[in-house]
């Protein structure tokens, strides 16, 4: 009897001693398994906004301008399909004209005085993408624009620069993002107006619980490869074990 229990302890020890992982080697999968939450969570959260030139965004409809040519802090617009109000403010204390009731184009209080602009859709609403227009920068050279887009502020990292007469350029995201508004700065100099503001997928903005994610396909691929990585860490750590 002594030497079965004997026996069956040695057993139970060898057996515990094989299969045992170090701490170290614990250590090492939690945090692989770490990785890929991370990846899961930055993956979720990340975006794909691209700023462009020339005619180099999607538009399905115009914005119309509905005030007259006073200059006024905010001049008003609305979309010509979707009926969605437009809203043009100024940082610029002389405000804001719209000398054409009806073409979208939008000015500072004097010619050629135009040094700040934001346009915003009405509340609950938002686009996919937008094109405009910025003509006559003043003087014709070393003049920028800065872009920023909401909903929230975010800063577009480089400046664009302004040529003489009419300059195109837009805004559009390939992961599904959707804006509210945006804002333009010009740097090193004016311009007389923005025009030919043109929007595509305008409609509600989709409202996503928070707590409930919908995960992107990369998402899903990076939490996918980072759960493999752990079980194929743990399937070479694994040891055999024989039995007499």
């Amino acid at each position: 009897m002594g030497t079965n229990r004997e026996e069956r302890l040695n057993f139970r020890s060898q057996l515990w001693d094989r299969c045992e992982l170090k701490e170290w080697e614990m250590n090492k999968l939690v945090w692989m398994s770490g990785l890929a939450v991370a990846a899961f969570t930055a993956g979720s959260a990340q975006g794909a906004v691209q700023v462009c030139t020339g005619n180099c965004t999607p538009f399905n409809e115009n914005v119309l301008i509905t005030t007259n040519d006073t200059a006024a802090a905010t001049v008003f617009g609305i979309t010509n399909t979707t009926g969605v109000d437009v809203f043009f403010t100024t940082e610029q204390a002389a405000g804001l004209k719209g000398p054409s009731n009806g073409a979208a184009r939008v000015e500072g209080a004097t010619e050629n005085s135009l040094t700040s602009l934001i346009f915003m859709l009405e509340a609950g609403y938002s686009f996919t993408a937008a094109q405009w227009n910025l003509v006559d920068p003043d003087p014709n050279s070393g003049v920028t624009v800065s872009i920023a887009y909401f909903t929230p502020e975010t800063a577009w990292p480089n400046a664009l620069a302004l040529g003489n007469g009419e300059n195109r350029m837009g805004i559009y995201g390939t992961n599904n993002e959707r804006f509210t508004g945006v804002k333009l700065t010009i740097n090193g100099g004016t311009i007389n107006d923005l025009r030919q503001l043109r929007f595509n997928g305008v409609g509600l903005t989709p409202v996503v619980d928070p707590r409930n994610p919908v995960p992107e396909p990369a998402t899903w691929a990076l939490l996918i490869a980072g759960f493999a990585t752990v079980g194929m860490a743990m399937r070479r750590r694994k040891t055999a074990v024989a039995f007499a």
